[in-house]
């Protein structure tokens, strides 16, 4: 059984693989090129912290997204998202990385999405897939980009399945992943469920309801964890309001999440501005409860198409006095060459 489990991620590429040929050799093909796209997508990250050496990272990947089709009905999305990631001095550094200076690969969304009714009312995700919690599960892709809306459980993406769809005005996610990350662990035996409901995504005002409730593979051993919460996402003219709140426990201390975003795009979509003010109340170990603050303005430009240029301030404040991390400047550029299958 552990040798089956270690093997899905080859399991689903492979699926993918066998797919693609498929469709390339049949005469009538599964899927026309207007339902494929695939990208190089190439990105420099500069770090400057206030007082602070400063760091690099660099990401080469691949963006492949395809639609399969049977008799003009979808069957199947493919997405595999695979990254190298160079880090240079990088404090802290990802899980999937052994120091500041190292290089690894970095699986974002690597899956496939079997269209289980034509409605797309019922649909089964297996792979490396974005855990349903929070505001997160219905934002624009955020893999790459210094703009994030995650929360405070600490997994973004995970190995696991997933029900999904939009049924009546309301959209749904249910997920089991396994809670190790970027990399499928068996050690410890970890396990998460998670999902969310709410409005269907097509609307101006959306709202959500979320849970989560799990094992989570740290480096530091198994932590159980407990989220329950809600968000909202609020369209007006180029203005976008999106408000993210939660609340539980890690191994037993209390956790307390609350972020607001807002956003403006100008009437061409070629420039985003946004700013985001997240709070934090955490339990610790024979120490209480603390809470802290962030703030966060930062710009997305896109000259041409897929050429972008990013900047980011973080501003902290309400720490423990001599905690305070140092005000941080980010920019990146970032690159994505875009082609049709």
């Amino acid at each position: 059984m552990h040798k089956l489990v270690q093997n899905i991620p080859k399991l689903i590429i492979s699926t993918a693989i066998f797919l693609s040929a498929l469709s390339a050799a049949d005469q009538s093909p599964l899927v026309s090129a207007t339902k494929s796209r695939v990208a190089l997508d190439v990105a420099s990250r500069l770090n400057l912290p206030e007082s602070r050496p400063s760091s690099q990272m660099y990401f080469v990947g691949l963006d492949f997204h395809k639609i399969f089709s049977t008799r003009g009905t979808d069957f199947a999305t493919v997405l595999l998202q695979p990254y190298w990631v160079d880090a240079n001095n990088l404090m802290p550094f990802p899980s999937f990385l052994d120091d500041p200076d190292d290089g690894g690969l970095q699986w974002r969304n690597a899956l496939i999405d079997f269209h289980l009714t034509r409605s797309r009312a019922l649909n089964l995700k297996v792979g490396h897939l974005e855990i349903p919690f929070g505001a997160e599960s219905l934002a624009l892709d955020t893999n790459g980009t210094l703009r994030q809306l995650t929360s405070n459980i600490g997994l973004k993406v995970d190995w696991g399945v997933s029900l999904h769809g939009d049924h009546q005005g309301l959209e749904y996610e249910v997920a089991w992943t396994r809670g190790s990350g970027n990399d499928w662990e068996t050690q410890g035996d970890p396990g998460v469920v998670s999902g969310r409901i709410g409005r269907s995504r097509y609307h101006n005002f959306i709202w959500g309801l979320s849970w989560l409730d799990g094992d989570f593979l740290t480096p530091g051993g198994i932590v159980p964890k407990t989220r329950y919460g809600a968000d909202f996402t609020l369209y007006h003219e180029q203005y976008r309001l999106i408000g993210d709140f939660s609340s539980g426990d890690d191994d037993g201390l209390d956790r307390h999440y609350a972020m607001l975003e807002l956003t403006h795009e100008s009437p061409d979509s070629t420039l985003d501005a946004y700013s985001q003010i997240r709070y934090q109340r955490n339990e610790l170990p024979q120490m209480g409860s603390t809470s802290t603050k962030t703030a966060v303005i930062g710009m997305k430009w896109e000259p041409s198409l897929g050429f972008h240029i990013s900047t980011q301030i973080r501003i902290w404040s309400d720490y423990e006095r001599g905690a305070e991390p140092p005000a941080l400047l980010q920019v990146q550029i970032r690159k994505r060459f875009i082609g049709g299958m």
